[in-house]
């Protein structure tokens, strides 16, 4: 009997691979998962899709890919040497710096011996009269362990592509989720976007430079503000080495989860004209200050950043559902030789050529 046929009739057969614990993917979770548990002295083993770690900067490799959040904040903090021995370039890092920092770590730490990539989970259930996770690969092997730690992420399964007329397409066809790891030239192309999520806002400029001519295609107006990025000082790089033990507190206390200003006062408990000034203010400075002005901001319908912009004349022609920083988005509107038109609040009914 072969390892896919023992998968499919009895999971829990003789012939499982048992291991203390179980984690799956090997993201920034599972990575850290893995290290804790051997820190434990469990016996782990890790399972990932891909062939390498890294997670979603693995596998979303996209024009412009960027984290939005600090990039202080976007790194492990369980090991005062990672923090000392790795420096960040810019304030909100790109993908592919965000993947050294992975791979960094997974060879500071050795995580690579305790996983088996190219391998996915195609099933896993809990056996009550055993007391143990049963899970089968991709590949017929069966696995055994008291704990299984998912790692997967919230939305690491693409969504397929439902647009009537995708599979006639004659032209390419590229997924934020999915791109590939070759360089992708739109010298010349005409391209659509469709969708402008975080990741079509970021693929935007990126693609507008080099495109012929570029359609954004939008159901669902929403709202966007400036990253205002920037190289981090070698002098301020140090500083926060020293002080990594007191940003962490502050971060854990913080209800972002990192290092952003706070306030206390509401927004409509400042006079109208200085409320104006602040904002105008935190436009200037970027994301991060301009999230930080107001205590309601991300609790009051009223007072969030969306109904904000709906009233600001600085509000964004393509606007976002979420509230991420986006970079130099806006100029590439004026931009020649890209030509970019955007439809907002529409259903695409078919793709053709």
């Amino acid at each position: 009997m072969t390892m896919a046929k023992l998968a499919d009739t009895d999971p829990g057969a003789d012939a499982a691979r048992r291991v203390d614990a179980i984690v799956v993917g090997a993201g920034f979770g599972g990575m850290y998962s893995v290290h804790r548990l051997r820190g434990m002295r469990l016996n782990v083993l890790g399972i990932e899709a891909g062939n390498d770690v890294g997670g979603v900067w693995y596998w979303n490799r996209y024009p412009g890919a960027r984290c939005d959040v600090f990039s202080i904040d976007y790194s492990y903090s369980f090991s005062d040497e990672i923090q000392q021995e790795w420096t960040w370039s810019e304030e909100y890092s790109a993908q592919p710096e965000i993947l050294a920092y992975a791979n960094f770590v997974a060879d500071k730490l050795d995580l690579r011996k305790d996983f088996l990539f190219n391998t996915r989970v195609i099933s896993a259930h809990f056996d009550e009269d055993k007391h143990a996770w049963i899970l089968a690969t991709d590949g017929g092997e069966i696995l055994e362990a008291q704990y299984c730690i998912m790692a997967t992420g919230p939305l690491s399964i693409p969504k397929e592509i439902d647009i009537d007329g995708a599979k006639d397409f004659k032209g390419k066809i590229y997924r934020a989720a999915k791109w590939p790891h070759a360089l992708v030239s739109f010298k010349g192309q005409r391209v659509g976007v469709v969708g402008t999520g975080s990741s079509g806002m970021q693929i935007v400029p990126i693609v507008a430079q080099e495109a012929e001519a570029l359609y954004v295609f939008q159901r669902t107006p929403s709202f966007t503000f400036p990253m205002r990025n920037k190289p981090i000082d070698p002098d301020y790089a140090l500083q926060v080495k020293k002080q990594y033990a007191t940003l962490r507190a502050l971060a854990r206390n913080n209800f972002t989860g990192g290092n952003r200003p706070m306030s206390t006062r509401p927004l409509f408990s400042v006079p109208k004209a200085e409320r104006e000034e602040l904002l105008e203010d935190g436009w200037r400075r970027g994301g991060r200050v301009l999230m930080g002005l107001f205590s309601d901001a991300l609790r009051s319908m009223r007072s969030s950043p969306s109904s904000c912009a709906e009233r600001s004349p600085r509000s964004s022609r393509i606007r976002i559902r979420r509230g991420a920083s986006r970079r130099g988005a806006i100029p590439f509107f004026r931009a020649d030789p890209a030509s970019i038109r955007t439809t907002t609040r529409l259903t695409i009914g078919r793709m053709f050529i």
